[in-house]
C-alpha cells in the first residue's frame, strides 16, 4: 500500500494595505486577512489580480458605488440596479458600468424605486386581445380601448360617464316608485291621477277643473247662511235672521223699519238707543225780518217777538274783538233754530226750545 502523505499549503497574507504595495510572483498566490480575498501575481502589477469578482451587498445610494473598496469586475446592486467596475479606478461612477436587465422604454421601464413595471402608456388596444375581455361592453376603436355604452342614454362629459338628461323615458322607471297622486311607469308616462269628473285635462294637458257648478258639493257642508237655488245649482248667501227691532227682511232683503228721507237743511235727527235714526226736522224754525212798508227795508229792522221797535231798529252795542272800538249793530233779522222740547208748569206742556240768532248789518 502506498504511503500517503499530508502536507499543509500557506500562501503569502497580510493586509490588503500590504498587498498593494508589493508585487507577486507570477502563480504566486496572496490572501488579504482584513478583506478576505485572495489573489494571484502577475510577476508585474503591484497586488496581482484577484482570483473571483466579489458580488458586494446591496447598497442604497448610486453615488456611494465610488466609497467601496471594490476590484475590476466586481459586482454591486445600487438603488436596486446591478453595476460592475470595469475599471481599475473604482473612485469614478463611470468606471462602473450598468449590467442589469435592458428594457426598450416603450412598454417595460423602471419605475422611481427602480423596479421593473409595465409602461402605461403602453398598454393599448393593440396589445391586447378581445377575447381576453370578460365583458362585450369593453371594446376597441383602433388602437384604443373604450367602453361599449348606449349613447342615446349615456354620454361622457370631463372623461367621465353621465346619464342624459333627455334619456329617462317612462320604461326605465318602476311603477313602484311613483307615489300617490300619480301614474305611469313601466313604459307608461308619468301624470297626475284624476279621477275625470271635477277634476281633467285641458287642450294643453293642463290641470283644471271641471265646470259642474255646486252639483259635487254635498249640502250638509254648506254652512248656515248658504243655500243652493234651484235651477242652475247656484251657491248664494242667505239671510237667516235680523234684528226685527231695527230691520225687516222681505225676499232676501233687509231694510230699515221707519225708513225716511233725510233731505233738510240743517236737519235735526232723532235717534233710538241703537243709534239709528228714527226722525228728522229742519233745525230752522223761522227767519224773522222786518215787513213793515213804513219802514226803511235797508235797515232790517225786526225783534224776536215780531215787535217794531219805537226807534225802528233792533240794535244791539258790541265790541268787535281786536281793535277796542264799539260798533253799534243794527239787526238785519233772526234766524230762529229749534232743537227739542222742554215740559213746563203748570200745564206740563212740552214747548218747543228755540233760540235766535241776530244778522247784522255794518
Amino acid at each position: 500500500m502506498a504511503d500517503i502523505k499530508v502536507i499543509k499549503l500557506k500562501v503569502r497574507r497580510g493586509l490588503n494595505s500590504q498587498r498593494k504595495r508589493i508585487v507577486l510572483d507570477e502563480g504566486e498566490l496572496g490572501y488579504t486577512i482584513d478583506t478576505q480575498r485572495l489573489y494571484v501575481g502577475t510577476g508585474t502589477l503591484s497586488g496581482g489580480v484577484p482570483v473571483a469578482s466579489k458580488v458586494y451587498s446591496p447598497i442604497t445610494n448610486y453615488n456611494d458605488l465610488s466609497s467601496q473598496d471594490a476590484e475590476l469586475y466586481d459586482v454591486i446592486v445600487a438603488d436596486n440596479k446591478m453595476y460592475q467596475l470595469i475599471a481599475t479606478d473604482y473612485t469614478k461612477l463611470s468606471s462602473w458600468r450598468f449590467i442589469g436587465a435592458q428594457v426598450d422604454d416603450n412598454f417595460i421601464e423602471y419605475d422611481a424605486s427602480n423596479y421593473l413595471t409595465v409602461k402605461g402608456s403602453s398598454i393599448n388596444g393593440e396589445r391586447l386581445n378581445q377575447q381576453t375581455l370578460s365583458s362585450t361592453s369593453i371594446t376597441f376603436a383602433g388602437n384604443q380601448i373604450v367602453v361599449n355604452y348606449d349613447s342615446s342614454q349615456f354620454a361622457i362629459s370631463g372623461s367621465k360617464f353621465a346619464l342624459r338628461h333627455d334619456s329617462i323615458k317612462p320604461i326605465h322607471i318602476d311603477s313602484s316608485v311613483v307615489g300617490r297622486g300619480l301614474t305611469g311607469g313601466a313604459g307608461q308616462a308619468l301624470s297626475a291621477f284624476v279621477d275625470g269628473t271635477t277634476i281633467s285635462y285641458d287642450g294643453s294637458n293642463r290641470l283644471t277643473v271641471i265646470s259642474t257648478g255646486v252639483s259635487a258639493v254635498t249640502y250638509n257642508k254648506l254652512s248656515a247662511g248658504f243655500v243652493v237655488n234651484q235651477p242652475g245649482n247656484i251657491v248664494s248667501t242667505r239671510v237667516t235672521g235680523v234684528d226685527s227691532t231695527n230691520f225687516a227682511l222681505c225676499a232676501g232683503s233687509v231694510t230699515l223699519i221707519e225708513g225716511f228721507s233725510s233731505v233738510q237743511e240743517l236737519p235735526y235727527f232723532t235717534v233710538n238707543d241703537a243709534g239709528l235714526v228714527r226722525g228728522s226736522s229742519s233745525s230752522i224754525y223761522d227767519i224773522l225780518t222786518m215787513n213793515s212798508t213804513d219802514r226803511i227795508l235797508s235797515t232790517f229792522n225786526g225783534s224776536p217777538n215780531g215787535a217794531i221797535p219805537s226807534n225802528g231798529r233792533t240794535t244791539f252795542t258790541a265790541t268787535l274783538s281786536g281793535d277796542g272800538i264799539s260798533y253799534t249793530l243794527s239787526s238785519a233779522g233772526f234766524i230762529v233754530f229749534e232743537g227739542g222740547t222742554e215740559v213746563r208748569s203748570p200745564n206740563s206742556v212740552a214747548v218747543p226750545l228755540r233760540f235766535a240768532i241776530p244778522v247784522f248789518n255794518f
